[in-house]
């Protein structure tokens, strides 16, 4: 029994190892350093626009939303207030951050028509989560669940996932691109 569970032991580690090798080539060559690069890129790209249009989008459809849902909501301005409760919608409530940040990771090479589609999908795939988001938030708060957790929770539970989800689609396209070579 025992010489069997060490050859699974040493298959299971085997496998792991083979999976590193294979990951760490994807992760550490010179066509994810310029991707990194390209994200930092995108960061500067996120810090020189103040997204006051998105910012105002986002308070009037909040507004909308909570006034169909019978509570007392107004916006004025990137401000929004909820039966008494204001907010106001900053820079970093757009998530544009996360969206500029992971377009080189979403984009793939010579595919300009599709790219185009696909970064249209994620635009509205990150606006709709944000949405939904920003929605817990204050519906959390008019509860009367403190700030901490109804925003900065909820804002890591959200934005973390995403992050994970988009680097680890890019690991698997850079692995059936590395496949397809072959």
């Amino acid at each position: 029994m025992d010489v069997e569970k060490d050859k699974k032991r040493d298959i299971f580690l085997e496998i792991i190892l083979c999976s590193i090798k294979r990951y760490s080539k994807i992760l550490f060559n010179w066509r994810s350093g310029i991707t990194y690069l390209f994200c930092l890129l995108g960061l500067l790209v996120y810090e020189c626009i103040p997204f006051r249009f998105l910012r105002l989008f986002l308070s009037e459809i909040l507004a909308k939303i909570y006034r169909l849902m019978g509570h007392d909501a107004f916006a004025g301005n990137t401000f929004l207030y909820i039966d008494g409760f204001w907010s106001q919608i900053l820079k970093q409530c757009t998530y544009m951050k996360l969206f500029f940040t992971t377009i080189p990771l979403v984009v793939r090479k010579k595919e300009i028509f599709n790219n185009v589609i696909r970064l249209f999908i994620y635009f509205v795939m990150i606006l709709c989560i944000n949405l939904i988001r920003l929605i817990i938030t204050h519906s959390l708060v008019l509860v009367d669940v403190s700030w901490k957790i109804a925003h900065d929770l909820i804002n890591h539970l959200t934005y973390g996932p995403i992050v994970i989800l988009v680097f680890l689609l890019w690991i698997k396209a850079g692995l059936k691109r590395k496949q397809s070579t072959r």
